[in-house]
């Protein structure tokens, strides 16, 4: 199985440079150019990992990051209580 990974970089040059090298390693890699099409490629996508430069357009790259884990989050919430719903409603 392929890692899917998700680069968020602005500058041309250098997500060049990141996706060649990491592509040798056979990731998959999607990329974005700023924080806020970055969030929404973070959300669909569902990457393995992600690479977010600091320094963002839109919206900064520790923005990104913390949106990602509160969004993580909740899905992981969600589906914990679901299973917990499902179990006790077994019983």
């Amino acid at each position: 199985m392929t890692a899917k990974l998700l680069l968020i970089e602005d500058d041309s040059d250098i997500a060049e440079v990141i996706t060649a090298e990491l592509a040798g390693f056979g990731f998959q890699i999607e990329r974005a150019a700023d924080g806020i099409e970055g969030l929404d490629k973070a959300r669909s996508l569902r990457p393995d990992a992600m690479i977010v430069d600091r320094s963002l357009p839109g919206m900064d790259g520790l923005a990104v990051i913390e949106a990602v884990v509160e969004t993580t989050a909740e899905r992981f919430s969600r589906a914990l209580s679901t299973a917990i719903e499902r179990f006790f409603s077994s019983m």
